[in-house]
């Protein structure tokens, strides 16, 4: 899946996977796939050749906004760059050489 065209507004995050000595992140999500789904889907971003992560989030927050989605918007980069993903309650921001996003459900 193409992460230019996926709209993470209302996904729902419930965790991380960091591996500092491979370089990689991966996030795992319940995404809407498009937009007209009515049901959210498993999902994982999977970042490569990550050069920095940072992570500022609010746990009460994302608890809290689970069932509405606590991911509110994202900024994917194309190629090497750093995406931006905006949470209820936080923000997490990766620069890697790559980001892809798979359906796990």
């Amino acid at each position: 899946m193409n992460p230019e065209n996926l709209e993470l507004h209302d996904a729902t995050i419930h965790g991380m996977i960091v591996n500092y000595s491979e370089r990689t992140v991966v996030l795992r999500l319940e995404i809407y796939a498009d937009l007209d789904a009515k049901k959210r889907v498993a999902a994982e971003i999977r970042f490569s050749g990550v050069e920095r992560l940072s992570d500022v989030s609010d746990f009460g927050s994302l608890a809290d906004n689970r069932t509405a989605g606590n991911v509110t918007y994202w900024s994917p980069a194309v190629g090497y760059g750093t995406t931006n993903i905006y949470l209820a309650g936080g923000l997490i921001a990766i620069t890697a050489q790559s980001v892809t996003v798979v359906l796990v459900g």
